[in-house]
């Protein structure tokens, strides 16, 4: 309830006093942060953690810098140099990032974003690495052209929450996204909510070649979708750690 609210006031904020009140708070606050937005061309460009991202809003403060990638999606198993990693929901590159830099010119970053102005950013964010492939689709648990909900702010993009904007985007399951690798040692998947239907398109041939996955998991309705994701690894043979943010690690045993 208390994040809805906070993502309502700050959707209904006016931009110029959301930069104005975002750059005070965090000189003051978070000095180590480092965080500082600002006016580029017809963008943003949001700093944080020494990883700068062109953005299509200054209200996309979540970035995911190399701390806080660590943090949140390495917190029991690393990427390393050479590895090929796979970002599901990689939205601006927010995470994507951190990924190229951790894999190296020898690592493949696979890139999976449906929705065409989070590509646009992706792609300017990206376009310094040659190790990241960009797939524009939504992964999902079949192949369809599926109406995808658009959030206020270019993240929170949804196939499962409902909302008066939307796109149709191409869908397709992560077995047949990812065919053509031998390996991913590394998988982050963020599709809030569509958690299940991800999986469901990943069980035949992408579980059965992924060493390491890590899920951020969200609410359908009321309910937390972290313990039927937990289940779902378990039941394949996967061991499954839960952090308190309810982000879901799973390995082969």
């Amino acid at each position: 309830m208390f994040r809805k609210l906070k993502d309502e006031m700050i959707d209904r904020t006016p931009i110029s006093l959301f930069k104005y009140f975002a750059n005070m708070y965090y000189r003051v606050a978070f000095t180590k942060e480092r965080v500082r937005i600002e006016k580029y061309r017809d963008w943003w460009r949001v700093t944080k953690g020494g990883i700068s991202l062109l953005s299509p809003t200054p209200k996309f403060i979540g970035l995911s810098t190399s701390k806080e990638f660590e943090g949140k999606f390495e917190k029991f198993f690393k990427i390393e140099k050479g590895n090929t990693c796979l970002d599901v929901g990689a939205c601006i590159g927010d995470t994507t990032v951190p990924m190229a830099m951790k894999t190296g010119e020898k690592g493949t970053v696979i890139a999976v974003e449906p929705e065409p102005c989070n590509i646009r950013f992706l792609r300017a964010n990206t376009s310094c690495f040659n190790n990241v492939c960009i797939v524009e689709k939504a992964a999902w648990n079949r192949k369809e052209t599926i109406r995808f909900n658009i959030h206020p702010s270019c993240t929170g993009h949804s196939i499962i929450e409902q909302s008066k904007d939307y796109t149709e985007v191409q869908a397709d399951t992560l077995d047949n996204i990812v065919k053509d690798w031998d390996r991913i040692d590394f998988c982050k998947i963020d599709v809030q909510g569509a958690e299940l239907e991800v999986l469901e398109g990943a069980a035949e041939e992408m579980l059965r070649k992924t060493r390491n996955i890590v899920v951020e998991t969200h609410y359908f309705g009321e309910k937390a979708l972290y313990p039927k994701v937990s289940a779902f690894f378990r039941t394949r043979g996967f061991s499954v750690r839960v952090t308190p943010d309810r982000v879901v690690h799973a390995w082969m045993r």
